[in-house]
């Protein structure tokens, strides 16, 4: 079941991939090129999200923590909604703190859905006004790890006015 439903997405992201490739393709082509891919791969993590309900059912379900970069994840969301939001008359502002750090150990898949989905409802949920995405990641404890390392916890929110 699950090749079968990969497979479609995998050939849409294929060709998305191939089409950005072209010479000849203008600025803004390439840019709404580039959001579709990044969409289309959110779709694809979306469908491995559906296909591991499973493993929910089961108590399956195992964090796949590792080193990425926060601030490209959150780029690559952030420039999904504002087309979003601009439909309905909407600003869209990510506020990241200043200290917060790049790269962080974490599940990207899982961080990646729950942000979707905040930034999603808060796009269909506001009427007017704007949609603020803030995200801070604070220390919470030291772990001793060679000497390097620690535990940190992140706070998001968003928040839009109606």
């Amino acid at each position: 079941m699950s090749h079968e439903i990969r497979t479609p997405m995998n050939a849409i992201l294929g060709y998305s991939q191939l089409m950005s490739r072209d010479p000849n393709l203008g600025a803004e082509a390439k840019v709404n090129l580039n959001i579709v891919n990044r969409s289309g791969e959110h779709l694809l993590a979306l469908i491995n999200d559906v296909l591991d309900m499973s493993k929910i059912e089961a108590g399956d379900v195992k964090a796949n923590p590792a080193t990425f970069d926060l601030f490209g994840l959150l780029e690559d969301l952030t420039s999904m909604f504002p087309l979003r939001a601009e439909t309905k008359a909407v600003r869209f502002e990510l506020i990241v703190d200043p200290e917060c750090l790049r790269y962080v150990v974490g599940d990207q898949r899982k961080i990646r859905q729950v942000l979707m989905n905040l930034l999603g409802n808060g796009v269909k949920f506001t009427e007017r006004g704007s949609i603020k995405l803030r995200f801070h990641l604070s220390q919470r404890g030291a772990r001793l790890a060679g000497g390097a390392g620690g535990r940190y916890r992140s706070r998001y929110r968003a928040r839009g006015a109606v």
